[in-house]
């Protein structure tokens, strides 16, 4: 991502510094074709050598004024363009708009610390054709993250690069927080559940979220992570 904006600020400055120059450039051979077609309006039958000495004369100082007033309007908006993009890559498309193509990882945060999220998949892959594991859910620390995403909220998360390792390493581009269940019937929220069941002592590794229901009439949720069922009573602990 880095790599993006310096290329975009090599291009901006080479961009500021050749429109600038070819607008002094232009003004200045403006000005003094309007200089030299005055005099030879103006006084007819001057001698060559005296139109060559008017062309040698200094600009007006308002017509300075002008060119470098227009360079440094030019420059203004080229540096604040740069400046927002700059903006935009330090904050990050985690907190930016939703892109337009399909998230590269759908699952849950199961773990959270030193500002990364573990994000275990919610649907598994299948490996077994290039010799690996049948049922394979995927699992990645995200730097990056969301500001506000927890332990037990549902994400989408965009991004390139993941560094082989289990869990995986990647920083991402754009992260969205899935909107949680809570009926009416219930106490906690699905976060909060998910959050819950996670917790649970009998849980091994790297859990990953594959369902999560409310039952109404038992008034428990029903929480399926990886091949366990971890049941979780509908109340506060604060209660």
């Amino acid at each position: 991502m880095w790599g993006k904006i310096y290329q975009w600020i090599v291009f901006i400055s080479g961009v500021i510094h050749s429109n600038i120059s070819r607008r002094r450039k232009t003004m200045a051979v403006h000005c003094s074709f309007s200089c030299d077609y005055r005099y030879d309006h103006n006084k007819a039958g001057g001698n060559l050598s005296r139109i060559i000495n008017e062309k040698k004369k200094p600009l007006p100082a308002l017509k300075r004024y002008i060119i470098n007033s227009r360079s440094d309007n030019l420059k203004s908006r080229l540096m604040f363009f740069l400046f927002l993009l700059i903006g935009m890559g330090m904050n990050g498309c985690a907190s930016g708009d939703k892109p337009g193509f399909p998230p590269g990882m759908t699952g849950y945060v199961v773990d959270k610390k030193d500002g990364r999220v573990l994000v275990a998949a919610s649907e598994p892959k299948d490996y077994s054709d290039t010799g690996g594991q049948e049922v394979f859910y995927s699992a990645i620390w995200f730097s990056n993250a969301a500001d506000n995403a927890e332990i037990g909220h549902g994400v989408e998360v965009w991004y390139e690069v993941v560094a082989e390792s289990y869990p995986g390493q990647s920083e991402a581009e754009h992260m969205e927080i899935l909107p949680g269940e809570k009926p009416e019937e219930a106490n906690l929220t699905e976060q909060e559940a998910v959050k819950q069941a996670l917790e649970s002592k009998d849980i091994q590794g790297i859990p990953a979220v594959t369902s999560v229901d409310f039952q109404t009439e038992h008034k428990q949720w029903k929480v399926e992570i990886t091949m366990h069922d971890v049941t979780v009573n509908d109340y506060n602990r604060g209660n």
